[in-house]
């Protein structure tokens, strides 16, 4: 379905990437942001997917500028090897060709980021440190709690996994404490790269949930397609109003039933009082007769 190209970045270096695109109108643009595997069999799967939902999906391969043409399996060994290559790859170089591939698909509409693992954090600061992005979506970015009080200049929405070795807690706090207006995040029971199917860490109840917010939050901000839905919605909380009021005045009913049914008991103790006294009156007669007797 996809095709590789030559991106141009602003610094003058050509960095490879694979574009899938839908067969009708483009809803919009999509930046992939590979995970530290390079953009391998999974991630090019991943932009299909979205190609298949009318998306224009571009993969930069950020490893380009290290060693051209990496693609990294799941083993041990890649693991480490992946690493190696994203510590060698400056995070402002990654940030070029990213902006590069926002270029090159920007006449297909709007253009939103999401990328998983380290693509996940990069998703991130490119939505803070880089203009012309509708709607960012980032997956289990590591290292994202010492970046998560820099501002987004666009909205995001964050997925992380609850049983994450490599992202603690503490850090998906920071990002839900930071108070940026419009940031979502989402956890779910799962671990880290719990969205690729081709790792031993794949929950497919997770992921199927990730990407359904992920599509939903893009429909909105990037194709403009969900506002028109919610509109219903806001229209219909004024006859729940109109239906509150008609049991607020019923209320005083009750009250002056239990008041008329109170008022026949005073009566009645009030009426049983002479006779206790008709009673202690009699007492002293009883005691006469026995003087005579």
């Amino acid at each position: 379905m996809g095709e590789s190209i030559i991106l141009r970045a602003a610094d003058g270096f050509g960095t490879t990437a694979y574009v899938a695109r839908p067969r009708g109108k483009a809803k919009g643009a999509l930046v992939v942001v590979q995970e530290i595997f390079g953009v391998n069999r999974h991630m090019r799967g991943v932009a299909d997917g979205f190609a298949r939902d009318g998306y224009v999906a571009i993969v930069p391969s950020l490893f380009d500028r290290i060693r051209p043409g990496i693609q990294l399996g799941y083993a041990d060994a890649d693991v480490q090897r992946g690493i190696g290559l994203k510590q060698a790859s400056p995070t402002e170089a990654a940030l070029l060709d990213i902006a590069a591939a926002r270029d090159a698909v920007k006449s297909a509409g709007r253009v939103g980021v999401v990328g998983y693992c380290w693509g996940g954090f990069l998703t991130w600061v490119a939505c803070t440190r880089l203009k012309g992005f509708a709607a960012g979506a980032s997956y289990y970015g590591g290292g994202i709690g010492g970046v998560a009080a820099e501002k987004p200049g666009c909205p995001v929405q964050f997925h992380f996994g609850e049983k994450d070795h490599a992202i603690p807690m503490t850090d998906v706090a920071k990002v839900s404490g930071a108070g940026h207006r419009r940031v979502e995040v989402h956890v779910y029971p799962a671990g880290h790269g719990f969205n690729c199917d081709e790792r031993g860490s794949f929950d497919a109840a997770s992921a199927r949930q990730a990407r359904a917010r992920a599509m939903a939050f893009f429909a909105t901000h990037v194709a403009g397609e969900a506002a028109p839905a919610t509109a219903p919605k806001a229209a219909a909380k004024p006859k729940a109003r109109a239906k509150a009021k008609p049991k607020a005045k019923a209320k005083p009913k009750p009250r002056t039933k239990v008041k008329a049914k109170v008022k026949p008991k005073a009566k009645a103790k009030a009426a049983a009082r002479p006779k206790a006294k008709a009673r202690s009156k009699a007492r002293p007669k009883a005691k006469a007769r026995a003087r005579r007797r």
